[in-house]
């Protein structure tokens, strides 16, 4: 159970730093 909580936060906090890095991107483009 641990295991699983620990892998989605990992995903979660993946997430939240690829949606960062596109919307540096974006900024950038424009």
């Amino acid at each position: 159970m641990d295991t699983i909580i620990q892998r989605h936060a990992l995903l979660k906090k993946h997430h939240e730093q690829t949606k960062e890095l596109e919307h540096k991107q974006l900024g950038s483009l424009h």
